[in-house]
């Protein structure tokens, strides 16, 4: 076998690459939750519950939101969606549009207590990998969607009520890799990401809400989506 050495110039640069690629990863990370909110007010309408106060956010009809947002910092970087006030295993199908410039998400967003972690599934994401500052953990396939599962501890950053608590908590993410852009239809199987993490030892606590959503920062963008029931 025959094996080529790269140059060192070529192995620095790539070097170089990956290293800021981590580094701004985690600073995104850190900002992103560093602002507020991260915390949404949520308005129930009949099942669901809606984001209420975002500028550029509009709710319904229905189980539809429309979001159109530019921002040019991280700080106080804003969730609009629709969801239910409570997360499950369920299976989430959705339709709309997406388009952005950025480091936008298009997500479902959801906490739970004791412990107390907030999650990701990251269906589209910006010129980063939303989790690149977090600890790699495995794959899964759900669907037809292959994901990449991280896991990080969230230290000194907004909690889900807003307050800063006192014990670092757990951040999970499955990000896919291939991102939804333009318009899109899609289903996001909660039952297969919840037990893929728990196979990898990420445990979730009681669960509180759950949202289709999308998060803008240092970025600009819309999107119009909605829950297929």
């Amino acid at each position: 076998m025959r094996t080529t050495q790269a140059s060192t110039p070529f192995i620095f640069i790539a070097a170089l690459v990956s290293l800021i690629d981590i580094v701004l990863g985690r600073t995104d990370i850190i900002a992103r939750q560093s602002g507020l909110p991260p915390v949404p007010s949520l308005t129930p309408v009949g099942p669901y519950v809606f984001t209420d106060g975002i500028p550029g956010c509009t709710n319904g009809p229905d189980t539809s939101f429309s979001f159109t947002w530019t921002l040019n910092t991280s700080m106080n970087a804003p969730i609009c969606g629709v969801g239910w006030k409570t997360g499950t295993n369920r299976t989430i199908s959705f339709q709309g549009y997406y388009s952005a410039s950025g480091y936008g998400l298009f997500q479902v967003y959801g906490w739970t207590r004791e412990p107390m972690v907030e999650y990701i599934v990251a269906e589209t994401w910006g010129y980063l990998n939303p989790a690149a500052g977090d600890t790699f953990k495995g794959t899964v396939t759900c669907g037809d969607s292959l994901y990449d599962i991280y896991q990080g501890l969230r230290f000194n950053r907004p909690g889900i009520d807003g307050d800063i608590p006192s014990q670092p908590y757990t951040g999970i993410w499955s990000v896919r890799r291939k991102k939804r852009y333009g318009a899109f239809t899609g289903t996001v199987d909660m039952d297969c990401h919840f037990k893929a993490w728990n196979s990898f030892g990420l445990e979730l606590g009681t669960h509180d809400y759950q949202l289709v959503s999308a998060l803008a920062y240092y970025s600009s963008g819309n999107v119009t989506a909605e829950i297929v029931p």
